[in-house]
């Protein structure tokens, strides 16, 4: 049996789709994590689905940034964008002390460096202060998915789906 979530990630239409996660016997999470083959299908859709992510959409809200923040965000996705992504972290990091909105991009680009529990840990920092980040939910579904949590990445994709 196969689990299948949609992830909604901005950007164009190739982009869009499901996500399936093979879930073998769906009864139990320890069941679900041995049966997990990383070299499957599934598993290339998730990474393609990682690498899709872009930054610059948590730029697109309604919250206003002032200027000297919005600067730096311009220059950490123009860092992350050249595939600098360690100095993009490092800016992210300076803005967070101002804007928690940048956990959610130091833990997008955490996933694109395949350091997944930072990413794991930054994205739980982001829904800690907004529990309805989908953003940061649909992407730490990813995380745990990735780590071989699937209990709490279908937690998460629950979550994200119910928002």
């Amino acid at each position: 049996m196969i689990l299948a979530a949609y992830f909604y990630f901005k950007g164009p239409a190739e982009n869009h789709g499901i996500v399936q996660i093979p879930a073998g016997q769906v009864t139990e999470p320890s069941e679900q994590s041995a049966s997990l083959n990383h070299g499957s299908d599934s598993t290339k859709t998730v990474d393609e689905s990682i690498k899709s992510i872009e930054i610059s959409s948590l730029l697109e809200s309604d919250v206003k940034i002032d200027e000297r923040n919005r600067e730096l965000w311009l220059k950490a996705e123009a860092m992350a964008k050249a595939g600098d992504n360690d100095s993009a972290i490092k800016l992210l990091r300076e803005i967070s002390e101002r804007d928690n909105r940048a956990f959610t991009g130091i833990g997008i680009l955490s996933m694109k460096t395949g350091k997944y529990d930072d990413a794991i840990k930054y994205l739980e920092k982001a829904i800690e202060y907004d529990g309805n980040n989908f953003t940061a939910i649909r992407v730490l579904a990813l995380a745990y998915y990735k780590t071989d949590r699937l209990d709490k990445s279908l937690h998460n994709i629950e979550k994200g789906l119910s928002i």
